[in-house]
């Protein structure tokens, strides 16, 4: 589960570098469109400026040329609006890609989260699991410590008593001995 959140989280710090990217080079777009505007502004103005300087005569001899000259600088400008309009397209397509990748990754996010609260209850209901195993093994210990001193105060008083030995290789089991009660047997009565 913490691999694939990792995971998930790499490809989202992706997808928001991919739509930073986007966003500059969309600026960058607006930027140089609006500098080509410029210029035709200014050709244009140029043109206005130059008839109206220039003699009816020179106008004359010199406005095939211009014309042509103009037409061209206009179709180079136009084309180059024209593509950087198709570039813009393109971005914006590539943007709702993004959109539609992080609408998915928000989803997947969701369910991610859904199950880690299950995760989390289960982990509350394992914790009780373990309290209540605690308190129990508490209670077996306060038990053992009680038959502890209940054999200490057998040991104090120097009882002697007919036992079972149970231990291994040493007595058998079916023998009776008399034996003071020592730490290290156990003892049947």
């Amino acid at each position: 589960m913490e691999v694939k959140l990792e995971e998930m989280k790499k490809e989202f710090d992706q997808c928001k570098q991919k739509v930073r990217r986007c966003k500059r080079n969309v600026k960058k777009c607006k930027r140089s469109v609006r500098k080509c505007k410029q210029k035709v502004r200014k050709c244009k103005r140029n043109r206005r400026n130059l008839r109206n300087l220039r003699n009816l005569n020179n106008l004359k001899r010199d406005k095939g040329k211009r014309k042509r000259n103009q037409k061209t600088k206009v179709k180079s400008i136009i084309k180059t609006i024209q593509k950087k309009i198709l570039i813009i397209k393109q971005i914006d397509k590539q943007n709702q890609q993004i959109k539609e990748q992080n609408e998915q990754i928000k989803e997947q996010n969701q369910q991610i989260d859904k199950q880690s609260q299950q995760i989390d209850k289960q982990n509350a209901q394992i914790k009780e699991q373990n309290q209540q195993i605690d308190k129990q093994n508490l209670l077996i210990k306060e038990q053992n410590n009680r038959i502890d001193q209940q054999f200490e105060r057998v040991n104090i008083q120097g009882l002697t008593k007919k036992t079972k030995v149970l231990s291994i290789g040493k007595v058998s089991q079916n023998q009776q001995q008399e034996h003071k009660t020592q730490g290290n047997f156990h003892f049947i009565n």
